[in-house]
């Protein structure tokens, strides 16, 4: 559910940049998981590691390929309506 706009956050700001702000939330949401006191901390605190962690996932896909490689969504709607 995250994947397309952690995607779009990618295309607005930098695949790499989203990538390691992604894998650092989700390592620091990660570690106060691990001190969590109460239940509703720890679920709180494995929530917004999910959200973080998503974001590694289509920026992971695409960080160290050369741009001419990657393709926007718009780009892959028209290689469709070209069929």
């Amino acid at each position: 559910m995250l994947g397309p706009t952690t995607g779009k956050l990618g295309d607005l700001f930098g695949r790499r940049r989203v990538y390691l702000v992604g894998l650092s939330g989700c390592a620091i949401f990660a570690a106060f998981t691990a001190m969590a006191h109460s239940a509703s901390t720890l679920i709180t605190f494995r929530a917004l590691s999910f959200v973080f962690g998503s974001a590694t996932m289509p920026a992971r896909w695409n960080v160290g390929r050369p741009p001419h490689l990657t393709m926007s969504c718009p780009t892959i709607m028209q290689r469709f309506a070209e069929l």
